[in-house]
């Protein structure tokens, strides 16, 4: 379809007069539009875009008309003037300085609890590393105590016997002070 022919009838839907020619095809009024190849673009997107819900019908336009004579119509100035007044940031600047001010205090606040509860965890982890070892070590001299212990009951569990009553010595098992178990004689 010629963009001429689709102007032509988009004006139609729109309710904007066009003439007839001879071959019954409609012409719109406007034929210079189409002497220039770059507008061709620019007309097949209004002509796919206008729609007849987007132009305004004879009813409307009257309804305009008399709310415009009651005054109830503003004009661009009163339009800008109203605008401002209901959206100005001014009013509400110190409002939000304050809020931003509250939560940069709390921001710092957070910080300082978490560097508190992080010093608290590393504390904390090295009490539980130093009571593991402490643990291992006690668990260590526990099983040498336990083994003494089984061996001194093997012993007195033996009968005496004549030859190795002379020549062996009795030992007797005894925890030091720094938790180390010695043999003595």
């Amino acid at each position: 379809k010629p963009v001429s022919a689709l102007f032509g009838a988009t004006l139609k839907s729109l309710g904007y007069g066009t003439t007839s020619d001879t071959a019954g095809r409609t012409v719109p009024t406007s034929d210079w539009l189409f002497e220039r190849a770059d507008t061709r673009p620019f007309l097949l997107w209004l002509c796919n875009t206008l729609k007849p819900s987007m132009v305004v019908t004879p009813e409307e336009e009257r309804e305009f008309s008399y709310l415009q004579a009651k005054g109830l119509v503003l004009d661009h100035d009163a339009l800008t003037a109203n605008a401002n007044a209901q959206h100005t940031p001014e009013d509400k600047l110190p409002h939000l300085q304050e809020d931003v001010e509250s939560l940069q205090e709390s921001v710092r606040d957070l910080h300082a609890r978490l560097s508190q509860l992080t010093s608290m965890r590393d504390t904390l982890a090295s009490q539980l590393t130093s009571l593991n070892y402490n643990a291992g070590t006690l668990q260590s001299l526990r099983n040498t105590m336990d083994e003494d212990t089984t061996q001194h009951n093997l012993h007195s569990q033996l009968p005496p016997s004549s030859s190795s009553s002379s020549s062996s010595s009795t030992y007797t098992s005894t925890l030091s002070s720094s938790g180390r178990v010695d043999m003595v004689q």
